[in-house]
């Protein structure tokens, strides 16, 4: 029989620490608990403030030499600093955000501790009546193992962002997790990449990704929420969401009213009722999964939609049939909407009326126009000829979702590779539906409307008024 898993597991963060210093400050803290004198847990302190007092002044030095060509304070610099940070001066604003950190490197014990509170839930923990007591030693260890954590890397420093003023955080490719991960995750992430290789950061985000959309009841970023992301945060305010409705050419009916049904019920006793009006094929479901020899009520299904159902069913190689092409085609619109929007990614005899990207020449990073060797331009070429690869992040894309790149998507679309059913493959896809959106939403691209056919969008569901 495997063992069981540990109930507490310690902080990853301790992971980066010289172990022999690790041990010594957990005897330090342990004894603290314990009631012991507070002398040595003040000298601790004291040590890790001074570092935290070296880190932030060096990060200082740089801007400050930078921004007034001088490594020591100036008279009135915090005046001068804040002057200069109001008229939007970069450098100055980071002097203000490192300014602003520095309470960091003056903990007391009172305060790191919480007044007592770390020292109360040790206590508490210790007069549980344990089974064994291998299990009682994991707890207590847990407490003093994220006391340590706190102690190395406090939580201003993440909520702060102010790691990302490194000199060696502008060169991490992946800078832009952050919106999916959380601060936290991200400097772990970070931490992995540059100490250990970049091998290993590809190999944790992959658990991490698979756990992301595990439908869950708890509130944290699943399938049914990254849905909710796509159906109402972008209409509305960016229009990020129009390059994700995809349908089959018919009218797109509004959606809104039965999805709120289903969320607000998750959890509660007519959620499968919800779920079945949502989803499922009857004469309201209005993602119309329905008997596909039958007339369509009111509009064909949404790719996206059916994607994610899916997903959430267990019908990962269903997801993945579906996600492939719909991530390529908003792909392609987003390098249309790059184009109206700077120029430079398509030559201007190119036909940006129609997704035939046969009519389409791409130009290079240079402006020069790439030969059209198999009929019509390619993702590939796209993604790493032109200037799109510096809008893109082609590594990141190689690795969720592979040719992009043969080694995934050609194999499964043209039925060479059956074993695909997994929710490995079918998370990463929905990990770049969410990468995509997000560069949308940053880039802030205004969707290509002259791509679809008349009548394929109801203008009503935008809330934009170029629709109506």
């Amino acid at each position: 029989m495997p063992p069981f898993l540990p109930l507490f597991e310690r902080n990853i963060f301790l992971d980066f620490i010289d172990p022999a210093k690790v041990e010594q400050d957990s005897d330090v803290i342990k004894d603290y608990f314990e009631g012991g004198c507070d002398v040595n847990a003040k000298v601790l302190l004291e040590v890790e403030n001074q570092k935290w007092k070296f880190y932030l002044d060096n990060l200082m030095v740089i801007r400050r030499n930078q921004l007034f060509g001088t490594s020591t304070p100036i008279p009135d610099e915090d005046k001068k600093v804040d002057q200069l940070a109001s008229e939007g001066k970069l450098l100055a604003q980071e002097l203000k955000q490192i300014r602003n950190v520095r309470p960091i490197s003056t903990r007391t014990l009172a305060t790191w501790l919480n007044k007592e509170a770390r020292r109360t839930e040790y206590l508490e923990a210790k007069s549980i009546p344990y089974p064994n007591d291998e299990e009682h030693q994991q707890h207590l260890s847990w407490i003093v193992s994220n006391t340590l954590a706190e102690l190395y890397f406090p939580e201003g420093f993440f909520t702060s962002g102010i790691f990302k003023l490194e000199s060696g955080f502008s060169t991490f490719p992946y800078d832009f997790l952050e919106c999916f991960l959380g601060q936290r995750q991200l400097y772990i992430w970070y931490l992995i990449y540059t100490q250990r290789g970049p091998e290993h950061f590809l190999k944790n985000l992959e658990g991490v990704i698979i756990r992301r959309y595990i439908v869950t009841r708890t509130f944290s970023m699943n399938a049914y929420s990254l849905l909710n992301v796509l159906m109402f945060n972008g209409n509305d305010q960016n229009r990020c969401n129009r390059f994700f409705t995809r349908r089959m050419e018919k009218n797109i009916s509004v959606e809104a009213t039965y999805w709120c049904g289903l969320t607000n019920s998750i959890g509660a006793r007519n959620e499968e009722d919800s779920f079945k009006n949502f989803f499922m094929s009857n004469p309201s479901s209005n993602c119309n999964f329905r008997d596909p020899f039958q007339p369509a009520r009111d509009s064909e299904p949404g790719l996206i939609e059916q994607a994610i159902f899916n997903h959430v069913v267990g019908n990962y190689c269903a997801s993945v049939n579906l996600l492939f092409p719909l991530i390529e085609g908003v792909i392609w619109d987003i390098s249309v909407a790059e184009h109206l929007l700077n120029g430079g990614i398509y030559t201007t005899s190119s036909n940006l009326s129609t997704r035939d990207v046969k009519s389409r020449q791409l130009l290079d990073d240079s402006g020069t126009p790439i030969p059209i060797r198999h009929g019509a331009p390619s993702l590939k070429e796209l993604l790493e000829n032109t200037r799109m690869k510096n809008i893109f992040h082609t590594q990141f894309l190689k690795f969720l979702c592979g040719e992009v790149f043969p080694d995934e998507r050609n194999p499964i679309l043209h039925g060479v590779l059956l074993d695909y059913n997994s929710p490995s493959l079918s998370s990463r896809l929905l990990l770049v539906v969410e990468y995509l959106h997000s560069i949308i939403k940053n880039k802030q691209y205004l969707y290509p409307v002259q791509l679809d056919p008349t009548g394929y969008w109801t203008p009503e569901k935008s809330g934009d008024p170029r629709f109506f």
